[in-house]
């Protein structure tokens, strides 16, 4: 993948534009495969569950290259999303598990 991160960004109407259409979906989708950090905000949660993104990993524990935040917490998230880019991928994430 080209990109180190993806960050979705809070909007009912980002929801409506991109939920449906294969593009945004399999973007994110990619994303997640290459184990690539995702921040998603508020409304744009949703489309994680729109692409099936798992919300923990295989075993349950918590997806530490996932964050979801509301913006009263966009600093914190923003922070937290930079030093999961650190790690450049999250391996962590069972890859053998299917996403439609």
């Amino acid at each position: 993948m080209l990109f180190d991160a993806l960050i979705l960004p809070d909007g009912e109407s980002g929801v409506g534009t991109l939920d449906g259409h294969a593009h945004p979906l399999q973007f994110l989708r990619l994303q997640y495969w290459h184990c690539k950090p995702i921040l998603a905000f508020g409304a744009l949660q949703a489309l994680l569950a729109d692409a099936q993104i798992p919300m923990t990993l295989a075993d349950g524990s918590p997806d530490e290259g996932l964050i979801l935040a509301n913006a009263a917490d966009a600093d914190e998230a923003v922070a937290a999303c930079f030093s999961s880019m650190a790690a450049h991928r999250h391996y962590g994430r069972d890859n053998q598990r299917s996403v439609a």
